[in-house]
């Protein structure tokens, strides 16, 4: 092929390029586009100073969560650090002992005994006769349904127990139990022990009111009558 001919088709290759101008039509002189569908409109890049704001947007939430960050582990590390042991160490209620309760002459009537299965002493009674009324009664304290102590008192109802509660009822201790990851116990320790209640000496000679109690009982049942 000669010199001409090879230029003549390298001519004719690059007539038929397309050119901008033949993609990119100037909209204003077509009238037939739809606007509202954004025809014949030209892409535009996104303006520089957008970019910048968009970059110090996101600058500024890196500053912010770098700062978070710095205070958790440096400024509060010492709280957390705190915190993470209270969680590592229960704090179990250690009950007090009820005071116990005796007549004029030392006789025991009403005293504290520890039951399988309770965490606090269950109170014991005289089983002398007239007593029952004196001494009252007490109500223990309460779990939640989770197995928690949301009343971690006894509280006397009745008789001698309600009238002198505040001395008979005593302050509650907290044992400090260490825990691993598996809740075993690890190591306990009590860092506030218990204050037992007072011990409490009636007037009442026991003897005299059971003697009492027997004859009033005879004498009910002799007679019929439902109460003395």
């Amino acid at each position: 092929m000669t010199h001409r001919g090879l230029r003549g088709l390298f001519s004719k290759k690059r007539s038929r390029e397309i050119h901008p101008d033949e993609i990119f039509l100037d909209s204003s002189n077509i009238q037939n586009f739809n606007r509202d569908q954004f025809e014949g409109r030209l892409e535009k890049p996104i303006p520089q100073k957008s970019l910048f704001f968009l970059g110090a947007f996101f600058f500024l939430i890196l500053i912010v969560f770098s700062a978070k960050a710095s205070s958790l582990q440096i400024i509060d590390s010492a709280k957390y650090k705190e915190m993470s042991e209270n969680n590592r160490l229960r704090h179990d209620i250690i009950f007090a002992h009820r005071g116990v309760i005796k007549d004029r002459n030392d006789v025991t009537l009403a005293w504290n005994e520890f039951k399988e299965g309770r965490d606090f002493p269950v109170r014991m009674y005289t089983d002398k006769l007239g007593f029952s009324n004196i001494l009252g009664y007490i109500k223990y304290p309460q779990k939640d349904t989770s197995g928690f102590y949301y009343t971690t008192q006894t509280v006397g109802q009745d008789g001698i127990e309600k009238y002198y509660d505040k001395d008979l009822a005593g302050k509650n201790g907290i044992k400090l139990t260490e825990v691993d990851v598996k809740g075993e116990v690890a190591s306990d320790s009590d860092i506030l022990p218990p204050q037992n209640g007072e011990e409490l000496h009636l007037s009442i000679d026991a003897r005299v009111q059971e003697t009492l109690a027997d004859y009033l009982k005879k004498a009910v049942e002799a007679s019929n009558f439902d109460g003395g």
